[in-house]
């Protein structure tokens, strides 16, 4: 019979995760613990992803998007050296910045429980609904997308609340540039 996990278990759990889901590294966030770096990578891979889930369904402390900008920051850094490797001809340095590139994404997914081929679709999906709906949006009565943001912040989705609402004042803020300009 296999033992309960003592990170699931212990009472600082929590603020654990924060840690290493914020960027700290499990080796050095289990160090202040009482279990091994092993324990930790175990919980991380084993229970992490439905408990991830399960926050960002109930609109707690984490959010997918609360990664987005390191995201962002650690592509722009990889493209930029990638860049910099293709333009001095080092094809050793551009193969090293792909391998890294392909290491931080590696990581990230697996912070999210993003494993298996069901969730890549699932975004790829919101993706091709978001291209889609934002140019509709703006051709629709502004009550429209309030009602949609309305709907969404209910959801606990408050920051695509928030983009929709932005997205409903932009024909307003555009005509009262065009009447300052005029």
């Amino acid at each position: 019979m296999s033992r309960a996990c003592g990170w699931c278990t212990h009472v600082r759990r929590s603020a654990w995760e924060q840690r290493v889901l914020g960027g700290e590294s499990i080796r050095a966030v289990s160090s202040a613990t009482p279990f091994s770096e092993a324990a930790g990578t175990r919980h991380f891979r084993d229970h992490v992803h439905a408990s991830l889930l399960a926050e960002m369904r109930f609109g707690t402390t984490l959010h997918v998007s609360d990664f987005a900008e390191r995201l962002l920051d650690l592509t722009r850094e990889t493209a930029a050296v990638r860049a910099y490797a293709s333009s001095i001809n080092d094809p050793r340095l551009l193969l090293r910045a792909v391998e890294q590139e392909r290491s931080t994404l590696v990581a990230l997914m697996a912070r999210l429980g993003i494993d298996d081929a069901s969730v890549i679709a699932t975004l790829s999906e919101a993706d091709a609904l978001a291209t889609v709906l934002v140019p509709f949006l703006q051709h629709q009565p502004t009550e429209v997308t309030r009602q949609l943001a309305d709907a969404l912040d209910e959801l606990g989705e408050h920051n695509l609340a928030q983009a929709l609402n932005e997205l409903a004042e932009r024909p307003r803020l555009e005509k009262e540039q065009h009447r300052a300009i005029a």
